[in-house]
């Protein structure tokens, strides 16, 4: 394992690459080091159609992995580790070739990908410096059409399977819509159809009720420090404004999202938690001028519990939504709240609500 470049001061995560001796000349794994949450995953690189993916194997604690991974059940002759407690997955440890695999393109597009905003049809937070690290050219693009399968890879969508978007979108989005990216140059756009109680995609014309994933060139990746690539990720839904995902993951520590973070792992893991907000990422702009989005909406669509922001005075609050009077508490905690948090220790995986009145509640999953 070797970093591709020195750590840059206050990165927050840190990437190794993995090669094996068997395999020289490409990447095995990528091992990413979370140094505020003291947790590391392990990606292996895995093949579909051609094209490379990350795919997450591994992690210390997966209450912090996007992919639903389930600690081991079996029994033990010991204790786990300290940093082991809540670990998931298993890595392979030996290569293995790729197996051959079947790509399904269609001509038709659901839903015709929009231009950026920014200038040519770019990204408004694309990086203008010339660097490719995996984007496609258009003149790579434009060589010319031979055969139906060249047009095909031109036009119209690829489908995406689940296993090369595991650990990089959260497991409760790739539960509720099927996902294709587009054809068409620059391949930056994927798009993610609901899906209804059979599984099956919505057929009456064009969906109304999708997921919009656009792939963005970004001169510093807050995380890392680092030049990289970054998604945006939209909800359209009838009836109500577009959302846009939060990344509870990478929040920075002393952030209201990494907080929030902190408190729901109590009760759910980051692989079914939403954060929702209708700030656009590509409209607030970046820096220190940079608008801070706002935390308006929470789902958590296996346990069906959600909840909602709203102002009280000069507070923001998380009303959940089934009960409409109970809140997350936030702030500096009072003797109170100090109490009832102690007297919820023994229940790790429970959650403190509060009343208008200082009246506290415990919500805690039935599973």
């Amino acid at each position: 394992f070797f970093l591709r470049e020195e750590i840059p001061e206050g990165a927050a995560v840190a990437v190794l690459t993995g090669v094996h001796p068997r395999i020289r000349g490409r990447v095995w794994k990528e091992v990413m080091v979370f140094r505020e949450l003291r947790v590391v995953h392990v990606y292996g690189i895995v093949n579909y159609g051609g094209q490379c993916y990350r795919r997450l194997e591994y992690s210390t604690n997966c209450k912090y992995a996007l992919a639903g991974l389930q600690p081991a059940f079996s029994s033990r002759q010991s204790p786990w580790p300290e940093w082991g407690r809540h670990q998931g997955g298993k890595p392979d440890i030996e290569p293995k070739n790729f197996p051959p695999s079947v790509v399904l393109s269609r001509t038709l597009v659901r839903r015709d990908p929009q231009p950026g905003a920014g200038e040519e049809g770019r990204e408004p937070l694309d990086d203008t410096a010339e660097w490719s690290d995996g984007d496609v050219s258009e003149e790579e693009d434009d060589e010319g059409e031979r055969t139906v399968w060249e047009r095909a890879q031109r036009e119209g969508e690829q489908f995406l399977p689940t296993k090369v978007l595991e650990g990089l979108l959260p497991e409760a989005l790739l539960k509720s819509y099927r996902f294709y990216q587009t054809n068409s140059w620059p391949h930056r756009v994927i798009h993610g159809y609901k899906l209804n109680q059979n599984g099956e995609e919505e057929d009456s014309g064009t969906p109304q009720h999708f997921v919009e994933v656009r792939l963005v060139k970004c001169a510093d990746v807050v995380p890392t420090r680092t030049r990289g690539w970054q998604a945006t990720v939209a909800q359209h839904s009838p009836g109500r404004p577009v959302h846009y995902l939060l990344n509870l993951l990478y929040a920075a520590e002393g952030s209201p999202l990494h907080s929030l973070a902190r408190t729901l792992t109590r009760f759910e893991d980051l692989s079914h938690i939403l954060a929702w907000t209708s700030v656009d990422p590509q409209s607030a702009g970046s820096g220190p001028s940079a608008k801070i989005p706002t935390i308006d909406l929470v789902e958590m669509p296996r346990l069906a519990v959600n909840f909602k922001c709203v102002q009280r005075g000069d507070e923001l609050r998380l009303y959940c939504v089934d009960h409409g009077d109970l809140f997350l508490p936030n702030g500096p905690p009072s003797a109170l709240r100090s109490e009832a948090g102690r007297l919820l220790a023994p229940l790790p995986h429970a959650l403190l609500l509060q009343t208008e009145n200082a009246e506290f509640h415990v919500l805690c999953p039935n599973v």
